[in-house]
C-alpha cells in the first residue's frame, strides 16, 4: 500500500489536493480520529453536511453500500466526503471486492473516501489483503504509531497555548511522566489545567494539584522518596494510592516493577551499555524511562535492591494468600524497604 506522512496530510488540508481514498489506523486513536474529522471538516465544510457527509460503520456496512455513498454526487457543492469507521474487509464477497477494483481504477473525483481504524487494524493476509492493494491503486495509508519524545512535548506546549495558557517543557514532560504518553488522556488533562489556569501559566505544582498520576509514576516516586530515606514522603503517596481506591496488589506489583528496574539499571553499567539500549534489548514498552532510575540504583546498590525484591516476594505471598487487610501488608512492606534502605 502506498504510504502517507503525517506532513503530507497536513498539507492536502492546506492546498485542498485531496486523495481519492485514504485509510488511517495504528495504534495512536486520537491523531486517527483527528486527521479523519479534520478532512471531512475540510472537504464538506458548512455546506449542507447532511448530504455531503456520510458517516459509516464498518461493522454494519457493505462494500457495496460504501462505493454507493461515494459514487453519490455532491449537493451544491465541488466534494463530498464519505468517512468509514472500522470497516471489516473480512466480511466482504468476492462480488464485493471486485466492484471494488472497478471503482479504483476510476474514482468519482467529486468523493474523498477515507476508511479509519481505531477499534480493529488491518490484516496482511487474505480479503485485508487484497482490499489494501486494491485501495493502493487510487489512495494511500498512514499508519499512526504513538509519539514521543520531543513531538509529544511539542503537541502537549503547542495544545496549552491553543487554549490561551503557557506551559514550559519542563512541565509538559513532568506531565507526560505523571500521566502517560496516550494523546486522548494527556490532551484531557491540558483542557482540565488550561481550565484551571484561565490565561495563566500552568506549573508543576498545577499538575500535582489536578492530575492523577499513573500507578507506575506513583511507585516510582515511592522508591525515590524510599532510596532518599524520607518515610513521610514515601507513606504519604502510599496514602494517596489508597484514597484513589487502587488494588493493593497491583500497587505492589508496581512498586516490585520499579524495584526490578533499579536492579537493570545496575546490570546495565556492568554491560557498559546505556538504561535506554539495555531497555530496548528487553523490549521494555518505555526504555527510556529507565534513565531515571540510574540515581536511585546507585544510592542503594545491589545488595540492598536484592534484598528489598526478597522482601517483596515475601508480602506478595503473604497478600495473596493470607486473610490480612492489604493496605496493613502494603504498610508493612514500605516501612521493611525503608530500613533496608537505611542500614
Amino acid at each position: 500500500m502506498a504510504k502517507l506522512t503525517e506532513e503530507r496530510v497536513k498539507e492536502s488540508l492546506k492546498t485542498e489536493a485531496y486523495l481519492p481514498i485514504y485509510c488511517f489506523y495504528g495504534t495512536e486513536t486520537y491523531l486517527i480520529t483527528h486527521y479523519a474529522s479534520a478532512l471531512a471538516e475540510k472537504v464538506v465544510g458548512n455546506c449542507m453536511p447532511d448530504f455531503n457527509l456520510n458517516r459509516m460503520e464498518g461493522d454494519t456496512t457493505t462494500l457495496t453500500q460504501i462505493l454507493e455513498a461515494a459514487e453519490a454526487l455532491p449537493v451544491m457543492h465541488s466534494h463530498r466526503c464519505v468517512l468509514v469507521r472500522d470497516f471489516l474487509a473480512t466480511n466482504s464477497t468476492d462480488r464485493e471486492l471486485e466492484e471494488f477494483a472497478q471503482y479504483v481504477c476510476n474514482p468519482s473525483p467529486q468523493t474523498v473516501l477515507v476508511f479509519s481504524y481505531t477499534g480493529v487494524q488491518p490484516a496482511a493476509t487474505g480479503k485485508w489483503k487484497t482490499f489494501l492493494s486494491l485501495l493502493e491503486k487510487a489512495g494511500a495509508s498512514l499508519k499512526f504509531s504513538p509519539k514521543t519524545g520531543q513531538d509529544l512535548v511539542r503537541i502537549v506546549v503547542s495544545g496549552a497555548g491553543k487554549r490561551g495558557c503557557r506551559m514550559t517543557a519542563a512541565t509538559a514532560n513532568y506531565l507526560i511522566e505523571c500521566v502517560g504518553s496516550d494523546l486522548n488522556t494527556l490532551l484531557c488533562e491540558v483542557e482540565k489545567l488550561c481550565a484551571f489556569r484561565m490565561n495563566q501559566e500552568i506549573t508543576q505544582h498545577d499538575v500535582d494539584k489536578l492530575c492523577p498520576k499513573e500507578l507506575s509514576v506513583s511507585a516510582f516516586q515511592m522508591v525515590r522518596e524510599i532510596s532518599a530515606k524520607n518515610a513521610k514522603g514515601a507513606l504519604k503517596t502510599l496514602e494517596n494510592l489508597f484514597e484513589s481506591r487502587e488494588d493493593p496488589i497491583k500497587i505492589l506489583g508496581a512498586l516490585a516493577s520499579s524495584y526490578v528496574n533499579l536492579y537493570r539499571v545496575l546490570t546495565a553499567q556492568e554491560e557498559s551499555l546505556s538504561a535506554e539500549a539495555f531497555g530496548k534489548e528487553l523490549n521494555m514498552k518505555k526504555p527510556a524511562n529507565l534513565q531515571y532510575s540510574l540515581k536511585d540504583a546507585r544510592k542503594l546498590g545491589g545488595k540492598k535492591i536484592d534484598r528489598s525484591l526478597q522482601l517483596l516476594a515475601r508480602q506478595d505471598e503473604k497478600l495473596k494468600s493470607l486473610p490480612v487487610d492489604g493496605k496493613i501488608l502494603l504498610q508493612e512492606a514500605v516501612v521493611g524497604l525503608l530500613e533496608i534502605a537505611k542500614n
